[in-house]
């Protein structure tokens, strides 16, 4: 796999906490570079890459998550094996969040806080309710034509359209995650970010957003994002005079993000 990591200034040498960024299903790793001013600032590295089958890197075909899962834990283990490196965050977008998910779910010791942009909740899902809006392909094909693309996939790919399902292993997750999805998505309608987040098991923050499936998103977006990686896996010292109850740090830091204004 090809990939690039930004240091902050004045780190060299430095053990610092990272951000790696994974791009969605038709992008590459250049969409973390409008990132680098928001992260970098807050003495953060950010590590971006292309998946397999993506960009520069080999492979022939991509699997919406099932093995960009994968890719993700190698390049995670690469960096902490060449750069001194405290703990990652994960930031994704698209088949990039779904991956992120997936990578979470397994627990990796180095991870500390998730990003999620636009995640499916369940593959098949998402291809059911896409036949579902062209009625007549339902109509004439219907389930055999679904059952034999999943078949073809087995076959070309590998992996079965049913095991790529952030649905069924996020009540696993218990790190600190942001959300994001557009109000105006029609590829990955909201409501499968509304169903992650009944079962999300960890502290999160949940921001609709203005927009489309790939529309940019709001310069407020990157800075309270960059802020929520400074505040969890940069451990940056917030006030805890301003502690609940019963809260713990983690749930403060979203807390205070989705108080602040945007």
């Amino acid at each position: 796999m090809i990939g690039s990591i930004y240091l902050p200034p004045n780190t060299a040498g430095s053990k610092i906490p990272c951000v790696i960024y994974c791009h969605g299903s038709s992008g590459n790793q250049t969409e973390a570079l409008k990132y680098i001013p928001d992260i970098l600032p807050k003495g953060i590295a950010l590590a971006t890459f292309d998946f397999c089958g993506c960009g520069n890197s080999e492979g022939e075909y991509i699997s919406l998550g099932h093995f960009e899962s994968e890719d993700i834990d190698t390049v995670a283990q690469e960096l902490l094996s060449k750069f001194p490196i405290t703990c990652i965050g994960l930031w994704g977008r698209s088949m990039g969040a779904v991956s992120v998910l997936l990578c979470a779910a397994r627990k990796p010791a180095y991870l500390r806080a998730i990003c999620l942009d636009s995640p499916f909740s369940d593959l098949m899902k998402l291809c059911n309710d896409y036949f579902e809006n062209y009625k007549v392909i339902q109509t004439l094909m219907g389930d055999f034509f679904l059952s034999n693309v999943r078949k073809k996939i087995v076959e070309l790919a590998g992996f079965d359209l049913e095991h790529v399902s952030p649905i069924k292993v996020v009540e696993k997750i218990d790190v600190p995650a942001i959300f994001i999805h557009g109000n105006e998505d029609s590829l990955i309608p909201i409501l499968h970010t509304e169903k992650l987040l009944e079962k999300y098991a960890g502290h999160w923050i949940f921001y609709e957003v203005d927009g489309g499936h790939n529309d940019s998103r709001p310069l407020w977006v990157g800075e309270n994002i960059s802020e929520f990686f400074e505040n969890i896996i940069r451990v940056k010292a917030v006030s805890y005079t301003h502690l609940r109850a019963h809260e713990t740090p983690e749930h403060l830091v979203c807390r205070l993000l989705l108080e602040k204004k945007k």
